[in-house]
């Protein structure tokens, strides 16, 4: 028998952590047109976190990289920078205050590398699931927006490498009519 917690345990913790970021960011940065939240984690299934990026702070980014590099391709930095988590406002908000328990939840899992092939196979896939499911389950709540609101932001749960299977949970997690998704597919 073993003591790891449960999926139930994991989804309700992230669910209350995303809904309290998100919420958070809305609170405080509401004036601002986000066109990307995303969950992220590493190749490993780490622990995630939070990211969003607006219009306006990517302007602020593009202006800091302008400024700090002297580049002046404006076009060319902000394709660089449209849907880096990295270089966002926003990565990794409110991780701190709302993202701790979430973190314990992870790190009581099993070890990816103590693993044999199969089961991590098994453990990788059952951390993405639940952090698709929970963004899943938010967006019906609303909690991303509706109606044109949401056409324009897209969600996602991603790995830090260009990685196909963003592009599909992507896929999975946004309307069909989202105006951003096909921006984020061909970038």
């Amino acid at each position: 028998m073993n003591n790891y917690p449960t999926y139930e345990d994991i989804f309700s913790e992230l669910k209350d952590a995303i809904k309290n970021a998100v919420a958070d960011l809305f609170t405080h940065h509401g004036t601002e047109n986000f066109y990307h939240i995303a969950l992220m984690t590493t190749g490993e299934a780490l622990p995630p976190f939070l990211t969003a990026s607006s219009q306006e702070g990517l302007e602020v980014t593009i202006n800091k990289y302008q400024e700090k590099y002297s580049n002046n391709d404006y076009k060319l930095l902000k394709y660089e920078l449209t849907w880096s988590y990295a270089d966002s406002l926003y990565a990794i908000y409110k991780y701190e205050e709302y993202f701790k328990t979430v973190e314990y939840l992870f790190y009581k899992r099993p070890n990816l590398h103590e693993l044999n092939d199969d089961e991590r196979e098994i453990e990788f896939d059952f951390r993405l699931k639940l952090m698709e499911e929970v963004m899943l389950e938010l967006d019906k709540e609303g909690l991303f927006g509706t109606k044109e609101k949401r056409k324009k932001l897209l969600i996602n749960v991603e790995i830090f490498s260009d990685d196909d299977e963003n592009i599909k949970r992507a896929i999975r997690l946004n309307p069909s009519n989202s105006v951003i998704l096909e921006k984020y597919i061909n970038w």
